[in-house]
């Protein structure tokens, strides 16, 4: 899965990179996601799935993280999220695209629900420029 995300994110108390202390909180985020997969399909009567095509579909994500600054100019986050996916053709249970007229025979398990996929992940963010300026009217 290869995905572009845009979103909103809430941090629980302020967060500066330019205090001069240390900073870390918790944060949440969510938007919305597109993402480009492999789309699969089960032959019937063989027991593997096969790539025939990519796809893209709508995801939202929704995730919980935590980040902390690392010296002056870095900050390291942790998080993981959920992401729900408008499509049912993640796993090779729902094919689509070039398989339209033969969907009947390749779709199995549950397909009256979308699939959902979960990231991990680990971020190291570098800081280049100036400090910001703001101004209080």
């Amino acid at each position: 899965i290869t995905e572009a995300s845009l979103g909103i994110e809430y941090t629980f108390w302020e967060f500066s990179m330019y205090s001069g202390k240390p900073a870390h909180a918790p944060y949440l985020y969510t938007g919305l996601t597109v993402f480009q997969f492999d789309a699969l399909f089960k032959p019937r009567n063989l027991n593997e799935i096969r790539k025939y095509d990519t796809d893209y579909a709508l995801a939202i994500p929704m995730v919980v993280g935590y980040k902390a600054t690392v010296g002056q100019k870095m900050i390291l986050a942790f998080e993981i999220g959920a992401r729900y996916a408008f499509t049912d053709g993640l796993d090779g249970s729902n094919p689509s695209k070039g398989h339209r007229e033969d969907r009947a025979n390749l779709k199995f398990g549950n397909i009256n629900s979308d699939d959902w996929y979960v990231f991990t992940n680990m971020t190291l963010t570098f800081a280049f420029g100036r400090k910001p300026c703001y101004c209080n009217f």
